[in-house]
């Protein structure tokens, strides 16, 4: 993640024009890194689950989410999101992968937090929610 170390108040923008989902990502003080493989262990797992759900029951992918979602852990590394109520929907979920498994290629994953954005830098943006990426201890 850019920034110096114990800078748990900075904030960085991913995706933030041009894109169905953008990211900014908070909170992050470089102590807990979680390697990158775990990450993408992680949202296959999660994409999985979400995928297999909707294929089941599709009108699923226009509903609200409607309580916080967190996915099983992957040795020791959760991530949870955190709906804003009624914005964020199940099909939105897909497109939040697809973004953070792009950003896990780019940069080391930490614990960190990060708000979800739907199409940033447009007239249609609107924040889904806020999501987590912790270090189970």
């Amino acid at each position: 993640m850019p920034g110096g170390d114990h800078t748990t108040s900075a904030r960085f923008p991913f995706l933030m024009e041009n894109s169905p989902i953008g990211l900014v990502f908070m909170d992050y003080d470089h102590i807990g890194l979680i390697p990158n493989i775990i990450i993408t262990q992680l949202l296959g797992r999660a994409s999985r689950a979400v995928s297999a759900s909707i294929a089941r029951h599709p009108g699923l992918a226009h509903q609200p989410i409607r309580d916080e979602v967190e996915w099983a852990p992957v040795r020791k590394a959760t991530m949870v999101v955190d709906p804003a109520l009624p914005n964020m929907v199940y099909g939105d979920l897909s497109k939040l992968f697809r973004a953070l498994a792009l950003w896990a290629q780019q940069y080391e994953t930490e614990e960190c937090a990060f708000e979800i954005w739907a199409k940033p830098g447009t007239g249609e943006q609107r924040r889904l929610g806020t999501g987590y990426f912790l270090l189970d201890t």
